[in-house]
């Protein structure tokens, strides 16, 4: 009988050099890694969950000249989040079988998954015919993919509503939802599918072809990241042993992982994943260790903490370890029809790998009714009656833009987004840049909690004119943080300012904006959004000739007043550099301070004026304005580019709230050939829709502003910085 516990705390990852592709792993010293076992031994036996944080934090401060340096900050995140899942399962596990409010045979189907980790059914023959015929079309989309992405995983989400309608009525009729909420003792209710194909051709699970490894024959064998999502497998076509069938390792109760060390390996994995990306040296979607960087960093690691949630892809053929996961193996073979429910988490398992034909799946997901137990941050319910949405805008925005091949860059993305930039999600591909650790993690914790950013790829990348190393001047916020030191003179050198203040300086590694794109392989850049504190214009000059001639908006922090020394970003260089570009200046919203009365202290102009900073008749200086520029579209229609050019140029406009610019370009390039008839009014139609819902921000300030005959001198004067 295989021990997995054992399993997962010896070979074949504690002692890297076991295997091949860890050979240069660092000398395991018991002094460091002796605490480390001790620690989790004791979160396992009940450690009080802050202080399993506080501890695990201590000991990797201890050992921190050993691990990448900046990979630091993702582990000691990765580490909480592991605690915080370990007692997360805990409290889980201890409902496991409490809910009695069942059938004798709702208890014995879940009995019965607690015991094998399994439960088989079958869909009979007349459902299965209907579905497949529905799915047909899915299918042969991905059988081409198959010629064209070999390297990547063949899937696609389900959401027609007849193929769900029909599976939902299948899960109903056979009580699946009930059978784990007997199973769980907690209530199941939201059901989701996604189509896979694989087949014989496919690559992307050779973590280390780069090496010239080949996978082991216990390669996909892994454990599912959440609890409380289990899963069940439908088979579309007949699968047998040459059709890569789902596998599963058999496992009494007590061999079963329930620890902290499944958690930590879950947690660890996806941290350094996120680590590599963030340093664009893995491309999304690609084997984790196929980056040589990842395995250098895992190898830095204390021993302990040296696990995978996949630990069959680190077995190889012939050792002991390898033989006794494959003897544990159960496959499960059948005719289509066959539907495999099994809980993931706990339960190592694989989809095999295909020698012969293909196999077309169908994966449900289940998920509980309390989004608690496998959200971090709970979805908060609908606003009723009318309001402006930038999720709304966006979706909206999709009828002009139905591609999402608008390319974004957004450098010095610390904090928050733009608020305009938030009604781009669903018809760009945003790359964020923010080199701050902190401040990163942030927003990739963010990205992971909120659907708004799923579509940003975040990138720590410090980025310059040159490649190379530069000093770092690191404020005590974020935002202040420059390549630039700051000015003895700057607006915020006044006693009570904490927002450079106390500042740290520290060696960093700089890239020119076409060095970092590169593995992306982009064919157009269409926005840049820049604000790096004074670098701004060095930066978007190392975006290189290639990418920077189709430029259709362009947005730069651009500083009035002197805040870093040699202020190398300025107004005037700005605006003849983008005319360059082809790009004309559509507007400058602005950011002020309150100039001098500042350093005598953030009270001395409203006491001597009993009056509060920021009012209309508090009159404040410019600190810095955001230039915006955009292809003019007349020109862009003049010079006959593509229709697709010029409906991302319309999109732009349209976020940014030049609605009059937007229809101008519509009319015009009809007039001049460019749009047929429908897709000009279509366009038409859907640029009133969203200035109707532009309006739902700003319809009471709009009727106070002209009933004064105000409208454009207030048009932004009253707006929070920057301006929308």
């Amino acid at each position: 009988m295989l021990n997995i516990q054992s399993f997962m705390k010896s070979n074949p990852v504690k002692n890297l050099s076991f295997h091949p592709a860890f050979a240069s792993n660092r000398p395991t010293s018991a002094g460091t890694d002796v605490p480390f076992e001790e620690l989790f031994d004791e979160i396992d036996a009940g450690l009080d969950q802050a202080i399993g944080v506080e501890r695990v934090h201590k000991l990797l401060d201890r050992i921190a000249s050993d691990v990448a340096p900046d990979f630091l900050p993702f582990l000691k995140l990765g580490c909480e989040k592991a605690v915080i899942r370990f007692f997360k399962e805990k409290r889980l596990r201890s409902l496991r079988g409490t809910e009695t409010d069942h059938s004798s045979e709702i208890k014995a189907k879940a009995d019965l998954i607690d015991k094998n980790g399994t439960l088989s059914m079958s869909v009979p023959q007349t459902i299965m015919q209907e579905l497949t015929g529905m799915l047909n079309s899915d299918i042969e989309d991905l059988r081409i993919k198959s010629k064209e992405k070999p390297d990547f995983v063949l899937t696609k989400n389900i959401h027609a509503p007849a193929p769900n309608k029909l599976m939902q009525s299948f899960c109903g009729e056979n009580h699946v939802l009930e059978i784990l909420s007997c199973l769980y003792g907690i209530e199941f209710e939201r059901i989701g599918f996604s189509l896979h194909f694989s087949y014989p051709g496919e690559t992307w699970y050779g973590l280390f072809d780069d090496l010239e490894i080949p996978p082991p024959r216990t390669a996909q064998m892994h454990y599912d990241m959440e609890y409380a999502i289990p899963k069940a497998m439908l088979y579309l076509n007949d699968v047998g042993l040459e059709q890569g069938p789902f596998g599963y390792c058999a496992e009494s109760n007590d061999c079963q992982i329930t620890g902290f060390r499944l958690c930590l390996s879950k947690e660890v994995i996806s941290s350094l994943n996120d680590f590599v990306q963030a340093l664009g040296k893995l491309d999304s979607g690609q084997p984790l260790f196929r980056s040589s960087l990842a395995r250098k960093v895992f190898s830095s690691l204390p021993a302990p903490m040296q696990l995978t949630a996949m630990p069959g892809d680190f077995a190889i053929d012939g050792t002991s370890i390898s033989d006794t996961l494959l003897d544990s193996e159960r496959f499960v073979t059948g005719a289509a029809g066959s539907f495999t429910l099994f809980t993931g988490s706990h339960l190592l398992h694989r989809g095999g790998l295909v020698k012969n034909g293909e196999r077309q799946v169908l994966q449900f997901c289940f998920w509980p009714k309390d989004e608690s137990h496998y959200k971090p941050s709970v979805t908060l319910p609908p606003r009723k009656g009318r309001f402006f949405s930038n999720e709304d805008f966006s979706r909206k925005l999709v009828n002009i833009s139905p591609q999402r091949d608008v390319i974004a860059l957004d450098i010095g993305g610390a904090v928050e987004m733009q608020p305009h930039w938030l009604r781009l999600p669903k018809v760009a591909k945003t790359y964020v840049f923010e080199p701050h650790s902190e401040s990163f993690l942030a927003l990739l914790e963010r990205q992971k909690i909120d659907p708004t950013y799923a579509y940003n790829h975040y990138l720590m990348i410090a980025l310059g004119g040159e490649n190379g190393d530069r000093t770092l001047y690191k404020a005590n916020e974020p935002t202040g943080s420059s390549l630039l030191p700051p000015h003895p003179h700057g607006i915020n050198n006044y006693p009570e300012s904490e927002y450079l203040y106390p500042m740290e300086q520290e060696t960093i590694e700089v890239q020119t904006l076409a060095s970092a794109l590169e593995p992306f392989n982009l064919s157009h850049v269409d926005a840049i959004k820049l604000d790096t504190q004074g670098t701004e214009l060095e930066i978007l000059k190392g975006l290189g000739p290639d990418l920077s001639k189709d430029l259709l908006l362009l947005e730069m922090e651009v500083p009035v007043i002197e805040n870093y020394v040699g202020n190398p970003t300025n107004l005037p260089q700005v605006i003849e550099y983008a005319e360059k570009l082809g790009l004309d200046l559509f507007d400058m919203r602005c950011n002020r301070f309150p100039g001098n009365a500042i350093r005598k202290g953030v009270d001395f102009a409203p006491a001597s004026l009993d009056a509060e900073w920021g009012l209309p008749s508090m009159g404040e200086r410019l600190n810095e304005v955001d230039a915006v520029f955009f292809k003019d579209p007349r020109k862009l229609i003049d010079e006959n580019e593509s229709p697709q050019k010029l409906k991302r140029l319309i999109s732009l406009l349209a976020i940014y709230y030049f609605f009059p610019e937007a229809v101008f370009a519509a009319d015009y390039a009809h007039a001049k050939g460019l749009l047929p008839e429908d897709e000009k009014i279509s366009i038409l139609d859907t640029l009133r829709e969203l200035h109707s819902m532009a309006r739902q921000q700003t319809r009471i300030y709009e009727k106070h502003l002209k009933e004064r005959n105000g409208l454009n001198w207030g048009q932004y004067m009253h707006t929070p910085s920057p301006s929308t």
